[in-house]
């Protein structure tokens, strides 16, 4: 079975992550989704408990969704991993050679699915620029644009839902690598240590 999940792409080494890691990411994870989505969630709330005769709180946070607010969201939260994939774990290389079969012109990842995240991210980015283009073109007065309140809502949580997964998966396995850095400079104290005892 672990076989199989590992062949998942971008997912698939979550398998053989420590309890450690995927509980940091899992908390991390939450911190994200409450915050980034604090301004759909939490004018509703106050609104319906405070001011009578106000619409209910599950029509206003319809209503945030329907106007594409998840999709800026969404853009928010995987945008940095571009940064964080490319930060510590990508480096350029001039060779040739290199640039010719490297689809990125040189740009290798020491990540897990590092180049996979990085076309990923950049095309929820874009998908949530576009669908939020197209649903503020939809309210100008003179705009012939109609879009599908229910669709905005549904592919705006799809959207969110992933990225909050790629959000996970890259936490995790950063995790891991750091964990893996610190183990390996351990090691290496551990053997300065010894040469400088021997006789």
């Amino acid at each position: 079975m672990k076989n199989i999940l590992r062949r998942i792409p971008l997912f698939g080494q979550l398998v053989d992550a420590r309890w450690t890691s995927i509980r940091s990411s899992l908390y991390e994870l939450l911190v994200g989704t409450v915050f980034s989505t604090l301004p759909i969630w939490f004018f509703p709330i106050f609104v319906s408990h405070a001011i009578t005769g106000s619409p209910s709180m599950g029509v206003l946070m319809t209503s945030s969704i329907e106007r594409a607010d998840l999709f800026i969201y969404s853009a928010a939260l995987i945008g940095p991993l571009i940064y964080s994939i490319t930060k510590d774990y990508a480096e350029i290389k001039d060779d040739e050679e290199v640039k010719k079969n490297n689809r990125f012109r040189g740009i290798t990842f020491k990540f897990p699915y590092g180049s996979l995240f990085f076309v990923f991210s950049i095309v929820v980015c874009m998908i949530a620029a576009f669908c939020y283009g197209i649903s503020l073109l939809s309210t100008f007065p003179a705009s012939n644009i109609t879009i599908s309140g229910g669709f905005l809502v549904k592919s705006s949580i799809i959207v969110y839902i992933f990225s909050l997964a790629c959000l996970f998966a890259v936490s995790v396995y950063r995790n891991e690598l750091e964990d893996l850095n610190k183990d390996l400079s351990s090691d290496e104290r551990e053997f300065m240590k010894k040469w400088a005892q021997r006789e």
